[in-house]
Formats: C-alpha cells, sequence, structure tokens
C-alpha cells in the first residue's frame, strides 16, 4: 500500500487543527494518532514519525511541552536536544578553587535539559499554547478555513435557489460575495496582505523609547 508523506505545511496546519480542538494532549502517542486521524479525513493514509510531529510542533510554536524524565548516569552532555533538534547550550559555575566547569546543558527552544545525571525523556505533555496573540501560521489557516467555509455556503445556497424564482436575483448577490476571496482586490486578499504586512513590522519591544514630552 502506498503511503502518503505530508508537507510540513500540512502538518503544521493539522497540528493546529488538533491543538485548538484538545487543550491538552498527554502522550506522545496520543499526539501522533490525533494527527493521523485528521490527516486521513481525506480518504488517504499519511505515514510520518512521532519525532517528526513533535519537533515541528515545537519549532513552530503549536504546542507548550512538558516533560517527564527518567533519570540515568551521563557519559557527556548532548550537543543536540533529543526532543526537539535544536542546540543545547552550557550551563558554566564557578567552583571553589577558582575554576569554572560545565554543570548543565539546556535546550535553547524547549524545556529540556541535562545535568550530572542524564535526564532521558520519559513521557511528553502538549498544551495549546498561552499566548494572546495568533502566529502569521496561525492566522493564515485560520482565514483559509474561512474562505473554503464561505465557498462551501455559496455552493450550498446556488442549491437551495436552482430553478426557483429568486435564482436570477440570488446568482448577483452570491457573486457579489464570491469575489470577497477570488478578486484581486476583493476583501480576503486584502486580509491576506494585512496580514503579511504586520508579520513584517518590529514587534514593539525592538522599538526605542520616545518621551512622552518630546512625542509630538
Amino acid at each position: 500500500m502506498m503511503y502518503k508523506i505530508p508537507s510540513e505545511e500540512t502538518l503544521v496546519n493539522v497540528i493546529f487543527t488538533v491543538m485548538y480542538q484538545n487543550h491538552t494532549v498527554k502522550s506522545q502517542a496520543e499526539l501522533t494518532r490525533l494527527v493521523r486521524k485528521e490527516l486521513e479525513k481525506d480518504g488517504k493514509e499519511y505515514k510520518v514519525s512521532e519525532e517528526r510531529i513533535r519537533t515541528i510542533a515545537i519549532n513552530k510554536r503549536l504546542v507548550e511541552v512538558s516533560i517527564k524524565y527518567l533519570e540515568t548516569d551521563v557519559s557527556e552532555f548532548p550537543d543536540v536536544c533529543p526532543v526537539c533538534s535544536n542546540k543545547m547550550t552550557p550551563i558554566m559555575n564557578k567552583t571553589l578553587d577558582g575554576d569554572v566547569r560545565e554543570i548543565k546543558r539546556k535546550c535553547t527552544v524547549c524545556p529540556f535539559s541535562v545535568g550530572a545525571r542524564k535526564n532521558i525523556p520519559k513521557r511528553y505533555t502538549f498544551t495549546r499554547p498561552k499566548k494572546n496573540f495568533l502566529s502569521t501560521d496561525e492566522r493564515l489557516y485560520l482565514l483559509d478555513s474561512a474562505a473554503e467555509h464561505l465557498s462551501e455556503a455559496l455552493r450550498l445556497l446556488r442549491r437551495a435557489v436552482n430553478g426557483t424564482a429568486l435564482e436570477i436575483v440570488s446568482e448577483k448577490n452570491i457573486e457579489n460575495m464570491n469575489r470577497m476571496f477570488t478578486d484581486d482586490d476583493g476583501c480576503f486578499t486584502n486580509i491576506r496582505k494585512n496580514i503579511l504586512h504586520d508579520s513584517k513590522k518590529q514587534p514593539v519591544w525592538t522599538l526605542p523609547l520616545k518621551s512622552v514630552k518630546n512625542d509630538s
């Protein structure tokens, strides 16, 4: 049997949908099951590993992850995080005799860290991010979903009035609504442009401070 390999963009959209529907997913296996179930709604079978789902979910900020560890004796500190495949950074400490020594390493992206005893990830819990804003990818995903739903609604509306006295009158209104997301200067196109434009702006905390007295 032939399997499809989902693109990263597809996985981002599917993981976002899964976490939108589930505030907390209590294991890696459960997250993988939910993602595959959502993928296969189109009737096709997909092949995707737990590790790929986990790393995309973390790196695209689609989840917050907590980790339960199994401790073993450590032989050496890892350079790459075993959870999300990002760089590990050393945590240094000064000893009593004045030497500087590495006491642990911490991932630069996710909560994983390892010290004198090696922490092996045993179980993950994934939670919907606690934030008051959406990423550009999330906003575009919702916009595309809205366009798809509107397109389906207009198709159903055409079927509802087909063959009735309302068909001619309704067609003009339906066509006007359809142009909202098909025209180059339509509502959906302009919203997309605004989302992309806003994503390129500097965050407010990177802008220089201005004096209220001198601000004109």
